[in-house]
C-alpha cells in the first residue's frame, strides 16, 4: 500500500495524523512498505484509534488519513471515520481501489472526504506491482462505483525507473476517470520492495526525468487536475530549511501545538506514533498506544523526543542538502529521513555529529 494522499508531505503543513489501523491487505504488492498481507493480523482497536483520534483534534490536527494494509477489510472502518468527523476533521482513505462495491461506498459517502486510489501503470504493469492478474479490472471496475458515490477521488502513483516512462498514460488516464489529484510518490526501499524490487528504485536520473515530465504534464492539466510529485529540489531547501524541520521556527516548541510542531503525525498498526512518515525508527516516536495515550505521551516528547528529531532532521540536511558534491539537483528526503534514522543511533550519537554550541545539540542533550 502506498503512503495516503496528501499524508506523506512536509510542507505546507497540513496538520495530518495518518493511521494504519490494520496491515491486512486483500493483495501482496511488491513495493509494499508496510509488508501487508492476507495473513497479517496486526491491527489497532476501534477504542484506540478512536481515543487518538480525539487526543490529536484537541492537539490542532484538522485532516484524519487512512492507510493500511487496505482500510476497506479494517471492520471498524465506518465509525473510526464517524468518529473523525464527530472531532471535526477532514477525512482520507487510501485504497487499492479492488474492493469498491456500492455496498461498501454507500456508508462512507458521508465521512469520506477524499479517496486516494493506488495506480502503478498500464494494466500489465499494474498487475505485476499488485500480484494479481486482475487487479486492473478490479480497479476499473470500482471506478464507476467511486463515481456514483460522488466521493472525491485522486490516483497516487509509485514512482519506479519503470514506470516513469508512463507518467503520460496514468496523468491521461487518472484525468479521464475523473480524478482531481494525481500524487507521484518515488518507491521506497523498505518493507516487501527492499526485497523485491531494488532494481526499480529510482536513482536520481530518473528523478530528473519524472520531475521535468510532471513540470509540462502540471502545465497541460492546470485548472483541470493538479499533479505533485514528492521530491525537493535542493536549492529550494537551501532556502526554506523549515520544510524538512531543518531551522527552528515559530517561538518555544512547547509554547506551540503538537500540529504546528509536527505534521504528519503516523499511527501504525503496531500501536507506534512516529514522525512524518511510516517506518520512521522506534528511537523516534512519539509513544506507543498500547501503553499510554497520545496526550499522556506529548509533554515528555516535546521535552526530548522532538529535538531529537530535530538534531536528526538538522544532520540529514547538512550531509545531504548543503553538501555540494551531488550531481542532480533532486531529493527523495521521504526515504531519506526513515533511512537516516534507522542507521543513525539515538540522541547521543547525534549530538556527536553536531557543532558543539548548536540550539538543537544542546536542547538534545
Amino acid at each position: 500500500m502506498d503512503n495516503a494522499l496528501e499524508a506523506c508531505s512536509f510542507g505546507p503543513r497540513q496538520r495530518i495524523i495518518q493511521i494504519h489501523p490494520t496491515l491486512r491487505c486483500n493483495l501482496k504488492c511488491t513495493h509494499c512498505y508496510s509488508d501487508s498481507a492476507p495473513t497479517a493480523e496486526t491491527t489497532l482497536d476501534q477504542a484506540t484509534v478512536c481515543r487518538v483520534l480525539s487526543d490529536a483534534c484537541l492537539m490542532g490536527y484538522s485532516v484524519a488519513s487512512f492507510s493500511g494494509g487496505e482500510p476497506l477489510l479494517y471492520r471498524e472502518l465506518q465509525r473510526v471515520l464517524e468518529h473523525a468527523k464527530s472531532c471535526g476533521m477532514r477525512t482520507t482513505v487510501t485504497s487499492n481501489g479492488t474492493l469498491f462495491t456500492r455496498e461498501r461506498l454507500r456508508p462512507l459517502k458521508e465521512v469520506v472526504d477524499v479517496l486516494a486510489i493506488s495506480l502503478d501503470g498500464p494494466p500489465d504493469l499494474h498487475n505485476q506491482v499488485r500480484n494479481s492478474q486482475s487487479a486492473f479490472n478490479h480497479l476499473v471496475q470500482g471506478l464507476d462505483h467511486v463515481r456514483q458515490s460522488r466521493i472525491a477521488f485522486g490516483f497516487i502513483h509509485t514512482l519506479t525507473r519503470q514506470s516513469w516512462e508512463h507518467l503520460i498514460w496514468l496523468t491521461e488516464f487518472a484525468h479521464d476517470q475523473g480524478a482531481s489529484l494525481l500524487q507521484i510518490h518515488p518507491l521506497e526501499l523498505t518493507g516487501r520492495a527492499k526485497q523485491q524490487m531494488p532494481e526499480q528504485w529510482p536513482e536520481d536520473d530518473t528523478l530528473a526525468r519524472a520531475y521535468l515530465l510532471t513540470v509540462a504534464l502540471a502545465a497541460k492539466y492546470e485548472g483541470r487536475m493538479s499533479i505533485q510529485f514528492d521530491v525537493f529540489h535542493r536549492e529550494y531547501l537551501r532556502e526554506h530549511p523549515e520544510m524538512v524541520y531543518a531551522s527552528e521556527h515559530g517561538g518555544p516548541p512547547e509554547r506551540q501545538s503538537a500540529a504546528q510542531l509536527l505534521s504528519p503525525l503516523v499511527v501504525q498498526a503496531d500501536g507506534l506514533v512516529v514522525p512524518v512518515c511510516y517506518g520512521f525508527s522506534e528511537d523516534y516516536s512519539v509513544c506507543n498506544l498500547k501503553r499510554e495515550t497520545l496526550a499522556e505521551s506529548w509533554p515528555r516528547y516535546v521535552g526530548r523526543g522532538y529535538p531529537a528529531f530535530l538534531a536528526l532532521c538538522l544532520k540529514v540536511f547538512e550531509e545531504s542538502v548543503m553538501a555540494r558534491h551531488h550531481e542532480l539537483p533532486f531529493l527523495n528526503w521521504y526515504e531519506l529521513i526513515v533511512a537516516r534514522s534507522r542507521a543513525y543511533g539515538g540522541i547521543a550519537h547525534l549530538n556527536s555529529g553536531l557543532p558543539s554550541d548548536s540550539p538543537l545539540a544542546t536542547r538534545a542533550s
